[in-house]
C-alpha cells in the first residue's frame, strides 16, 4: 500500500490541530479517550495535594473531570479555572460542570491569554506536552504562580514504555511505509519524554526543587471493537488513515486488532501505559 500524502512531515498537534480536527476528534472519542487515562488521575490528584482555599489552574482541562475533582478539593473558599486551547473541547467542560460555583473556564493558550491574579497550584493531566513553544510556555506559567506555588503535572514518557501508542504506529507504518513520522521536538505527546529534557526547561523557566516520578499503568481502551477504530483516529496518522481506500482501512483494522489482542484481558484491551508525575514549586 502506498500512502497518498505526498509529504513525510507529520501534522504537528500544535494549537491549530486542537483547535480544528483534533478537537473534532478528541470530542467524538472522548468516552473512550477518558477512560483509557483515568488510572493516571488519582496518583496525579494525590501528588497535586490541592488544600481547601487554594486558587487552581488546570492547563489543557480537556473535559474537566480533573478540573471539577480539584473544585471539590479546594472548597470551601477556592477558585479554580480551567483553560484550554479548544472551542470543541471546552464546550464539553462547560455542559460537565454546569452549577459548580467555584469553577470557571478559559478559552485560550497560556502563553498569550490573561490569567488573572496568581496561582497556588499549576495542575495539568496530559496537556502541556502540546506546548507550541514549551520554554515560552513554563516561563509564562512561572510567572503566574505564587511565591512556593506548585506546578504539578503529567506527560507520556517514551513511545517504548507506551505501546498503546507505538504498537499502532509500527502497524500503520507496515502498510504504509511512507507514513510520516512526528518530529519529537513538535507538540505531540512525546514533546516531554525525556526527563532530562523536562528537567532543563523547567529550570530556564525558574522553576525548583524539580522532582520527576515515574507512573507505571495501562490504557483501558475498552473492548477490541472500540479499541481499533479509536487509535485508528488519533494523532497525525489520523489524517492518512482517513485518505486511503476503505478496502486499505478494513485490512490495517483487522491487523491492529491482530496485534492488539495480545493485550486483552477481562476488561478488554489494557496495553502498558507509563508517564511521568513531574513536581515543581516557585
Amino acid at each position: 500500500m502506498q500512502n497518498q500524502n505526498s509529504s513525510n512531515a507529520a501534522q504537528p498537534l500544535n494549537g491549530d490541530y486542537w483547535r480544528g480536527i483534533g478537537g473534532d476528534r478528541w470530542v467524538l472519542n472522548m468516552d473512550v479517550l477518558e477512560l483509557g487515562i483515568e488510572t493516571f488521575s488519582a496518583p496525579l490528584l494525590q501528588a497535586a495535594a490541592p488544600i481547601p482555599g487554594e486558587r487552581v489552574l488546570d492547563i489543557g482541562c480537556g473535559g474537566a473531570r480533573t478540573t471539577i475533582s480539584l473544585a471539590r478539593e479546594i472548597a470551601p473558599g477556592g477558585q479554580i479555572t480551567g483553560i484550554d486551547i479548544s472551542p470543541q473541547i471546552l464546550s464539553m467542560a462547560r455542559q460537565r460542570a454546569g452549577g459548580i460555583e467555584n469553577l470557571e473556564f478559559v478559552l485560550g493558550d497560556v502563553t498569550n491569554t490573561d490569567l488573572g491574579d496568581p496561582y497556588d497550584l499549576l495542575f495539568s493531566r496530559f496537556g502541556v506536552m502540546f506546548f507550541d513553544a514549551p520554554e515560552r510556555g513554563f516561563r509564562r506559567l512561572h510567572a503566574c504562580l505564587k511565591p512556593g506555588g506548585r506546578l504539578v503535572f503529567l506527560c507520556w514518557r517514551s513511545p517504548q514504555e507506551n505501546p498503546w501508542m507505538s504498537g499502532p504506529a509500527a502497524v500503520f507504518a507496515s502498510f504504509i511505509p511512507t507514513m510520516p513520522k512526528p518530529d519529537p521536538d513538535a507538540p505531540g505527546p512525546f514533546s516531554l519524554a525525556d526527563g532530562e529534557k523536562i528537567k532543563g526547561i523547567l529550570s530556564a523557566a525558574g522553576f525548583n526543587d524539580i522532582l520527576l516520578t515515574k507512573l507505571d499503568s495501562v490504557m483501558q481502551l475498552g473492548p477490541l471493537s472500540e479499541a481499533v477504530p479509536f487509535l485508528m483516529q488519533q494523532g497525525s496518522a489520523a489524517a492518512v488513515l482517513a485518505e486511503i481506500t476503505e478496502q486499505q482501512r478494513r485490512e490495517i483494522a483487522a491487523a491492529l486488532g491482530d496485534h492488539m489482542r495480545q493485550y486483552e484481558t477481562a476488561s478488554g484491551i489494557t496495553p502498558p501505559a507509563a508517564a511521568w508525575i513531574v513536581k515543581a514549586t516557585r
